[in-house]
């Protein structure tokens, strides 16, 4: 993030609690277990999530970004053409071109 989050929602009990950034950050430094606990961003707020939901989420802003690079590659001006040129690609990686 390229600020400080308003807030932190973390879990306890399967209960989401809401925290500021900074007790967060002392709580952080207090208990290690912290370190382990994975979080994504939402609307300005970090929200605590198991493992999967974050692959998920970093797997789809990874693929958006991997798309923004390729279509400067390319030269892509329109949406248009981005979508041939993805179509194109999927119809060769299926017939293992």
């Amino acid at each position: 993030m390229k600020y400080a989050p308003r807030k932190v929602y973390i879990k306890e009990n399967n209960v989401y609690v809401e925290l500021s950034y900074k007790d967060f950050c002392r709580r952080r430094q207090a208990d290690q277990s912290y370190m382990d606990k994975l979080f994504i961003p939402v609307q300005g707020c970090l929200l605590e999530v198991v493992r999967e939901q974050y692959a998920d989420f970093y797997k789809d802003k990874e693929r958006w970004r991997y798309l923004k690079n390729w279509t400067r590659t390319i030269s892509c001006s329109h949406w248009r053409d981005l979508q041939t040129a993805r179509g194109i690609c999927l119809i060769s990686l299926l017939m293992g071109r």
